[in-house]
């Protein structure tokens, strides 16, 4: 499986395959034994296919007092379960200074992710977390065709040379485009900007649906009818609010 990621990533060329032994985040002084437990019951396998360098490739680094992007490495992670996914990525991507973009197997389904860290200003030698990237489930056998556009996008020579800051967010913003793509039944092609606006206005939809949903409740249990009429008029504003957010969508 990993020579298919390999391919479908364009990584041939910058091939460079090591396992990376579980024993190494163990041995980490904050791993905790609940981690080592999530590892070996959750975790098969996890290797390094590829660790992109100025020495390997025509990209030139990035670093300053608050970032260092000066090696990439892409991480493969064969999963037993992908039950705690979301706990093993962040551990991963926590434990590893470098930026990382993991790609997750299970049974022929993949997740990719990405995390953009800056130096500590307490301690220079670590990161700090600033942003999770993470796909949704990509079937590989039944792929649909946003999700082909997305794979063929983030091919290597698709992403920006101008530096390797630079190449990381173009990868991880195409993670972003692929989620906010879903509320638009296609892949979008379009700026960081409006990237943005469609984020914000996704986070905003996701709010309506949960106030309709306990507007809904509290109708149900209500008995007196003015009471009723003014609930029933809350969710009638929120439908036409819900309404004009996917019209904006579409617009984008």
């Amino acid at each position: 499986m990993i020579e298919n990621i390999i391919n479908i990533l364009w990584l041939k060329e910058y091939e460079n395959i090591r396992k990376i032994s579980k024993n190494t985040f163990y041995k980490e002084d904050d791993f905790s034994k609940s981690n080592e437990k999530l590892f070996t019951n959750d975790i098969d396998s996890i290797y390094i296919i590829s660790a992109l360098n100025k020495n390997v490739i025509n990209i030139a680094g990035y670093k300053t007092e608050e970032h260092n992007y000066i090696e990439i490495y892409y991480i493969y992670v064969s999963l037993k379960s992908n039950k705690r996914l979301s706990d093993i990525k962040k551990i991963i991507h926590n434990i590893i200074p470098n930026p990382c973009i993991i790609i997750f197997w299970y049974w022929n389904n993949i997740v990719i992710s990405t995390a953009t860290k800056r130096i500590s200003k307490n301690d220079k030698t670590k990161q700090v977390i600033e942003d999770y990237y993470t796909t949704h489930k990509i079937d590989l056998d039944y792929l649909t065709d946003i999700e082909k556009e997305f794979l063929e996008d983030i091919k290597l020579t698709n992403n920006s040379f101008e530096n390797f800051k630079r190449f990381y967010i173009d990868f991880s913003n195409k993670i972003l485009i692929i989620r906010m793509s879903e509320l638009r039944w296609w892949y979008i092609k379009t700026n960081l900007e409006n990237i943005w606006k469609l984020l914000e206005l996704y986070k905003n939809n996701k709010r309506i649906l949960i106030d309709i949903t306990n507007l809904n409740k509290e109708y149900d249990l209500e008995i007196a009818m003015w009471p009723k009429a003014l609930l029933h008029s809350k969710k009638i504003l929120l439908e036409k609010e819900l309404e004009k957010n996917k019209q904006s969508i579409k617009d984008i």
